[in-house]
């Protein structure tokens, strides 16, 4: 009897073995994978806006991050549950990539921490950069039209307007059909490449230039306030290629 107990317990503890063997195995089974410019684009975006929205006050400390090298595994589920930052397999190939130093296809936690915060300086600067752009633009087109000099010179306040959810839709099937139909060959984004943030009249004549995309007002206005993550009456041009890339996968 007890030799039968003891063979019980020993099947019992191995099993047990297993799973946490089995276990332990998965925290490094996320394969990675080939990625393309615009999954780099886009997980860099999505870690961009986690960096600047950090606030060391209401956040999760970033202490989980220290620690050994993190697994492809490992640094998708931090990424997720400290900073809500969702990335896809070739997403998170691609930011492996990025902060891999020494190719061994992990990341050092203490120099994705000294990164991360370098972001959030370079985000805030950008934003703050931006705010002074947008405020000289402003106050230059208020200088001219009070100098009368307005003659075919729209400002954001002309073009936006109220809009409803068939609006939408129907703007996002035209930039849909843009960016399935878009030929690098013969087209360019460039001014969507130059960076930065763009206004609503900025916007709408940079879609007409590079794609022939022909919003109306209340088009514009719709995909506008669905793309103006900040509430601050732009569009990030980056974040505009994103979502431009994304509708091409």
């Amino acid at each position: 009897m007890a030799a039968e107990r003891k063979e019980f317990e020993d099947k019992f503890t191995k099993e047990k073995e297993d799973k946490e063997e089995a276990a332990a195995l998965l925290l490094t089974s996320l394969e990675l994978c080939e990625f393309a410019p615009q999954d780099c684009l886009s997980a860099m975006l999505k870690l961009r806006t986690a960096a600047y929205m950090f606030d060391s006050r209401v956040n999760i400390s970033l202490e989980a991050f220290q620690g050994p090298p993190m697994s492809a595994y490992q640094f998708r589920d931090l990424l997720r549950r400290v900073l809500k930052v969702n990335v896809n397999q070739r997403e998170v190939s691609a930011l492996i990539d990025y902060f891999d130093e020494d190719g061994d296809k992990t990341v050092s936690g203490g120099e994705f921490i000294s990164a991360f915060f370098e972001l959030r300086r370079d985000e805030q600067h950008k934003k703050t950069v931006d705010n002074q752009k947008r405020v000289k633009v402003r106050k230059e087109r208020l200088a001219k039209v009070k100098k009368g000099n307005n003659i075919g010179l729209q400002t954001d306040a002309d073009v936006l307007c109220d809009f409803d959810r068939k609006d939408l839709e129907h703007g996002m099937d035209k930039l849909q059909t843009a960016a399935l139909n878009f030929n690098k060959r013969s087209q360019t984004l460039g001014g969507f490449l130059t960076g930065g943030a763009m206004g609503a009249v900025e916007f709408k004549a940079e879609l007409r230039k590079a794609l022939n995309v022909k919003l109306s007002n209340r088009e514009l206005s719709a995909v506008f306030d669905a793309w103006d993550s900040d509430g601050q009456k732009s569009i990030d041009s980056q974040e505009f290629l994103a979502r431009f890339y994304k509708f091409r996968s």
